[in-house]
């Protein structure tokens, strides 16, 4: 029964780290296609259905730190537009974490801006469902402050992960 409702999917950024989980839960991956266009635009499709599933999607935003976040907001909307019960984004590497403070005048604080773009792509939903962000480092809590980021969620959790290659 929860392994029927239990998906696991996996981006391109680290497929082996997805796998190796896979393995660990006995769960397997939920096909995705994605592509890449001529023009590095990325297509994302999910092709099992979700709905009503628990859904963690890993896809850490490491290096090209860019192409990996796009393709993680792709994947959360395609996610939210296959009405499932909970997405958990698992995102072992948090891109633009050096950037989490201004030290000088006129810098920016990237890791807010990236926290505020994930809760964008997050909230374009068709019905109310749990979002939840699993980040590997304490010290970024401080962005998600997930009463104000996700206020249509039915639960609020941050789920502190790391990954130890050995």
């Amino acid at each position: 029964m929860i392994k029927e409702h239990f998906k696991l999917i996996s981006g391109t950024a680290n497929r082996k780290l997805a796998e190796e989980v896979s393995k660990l839960l006995k769960v397997p991956l939920t096909p995705v296609e994605i592509k890449r266009f001529h023009d590095d635009e990325i297509y994302c499709r999910v092709l099992e259905s979700v709905r009503g599933c628990d859904v963690y999607l890993i896809q850490p935003t490491s290096p090209d730190a860019n192409l990996n976040l796009m393709e993680l907001l792709i994947m959360i909307d395609a996610l939210k537009r296959s009405s499932p019960d909970k997405i958990t984004a698992v995102i072992p590497y948090y891109g633009y974490c050096r950037q989490d403070k201004k030290s000088k005048p006129r810098e920016p604080i990237t890791a807010k801006l990236i926290a505020k773009t994930i809760k964008k792509g997050s909230n374009t939903l068709y019905k109310p469902a749990s979002f939840q962000v699993t980040i590997s480092s304490s010290r970024l809590t401080i962005l998600f402050p997930l009463l104000s980021l996700f206020p249509f969620a039915k639960t609020y959790n941050i789920i502190y992960y790391k990954y130890y290659h050995s």
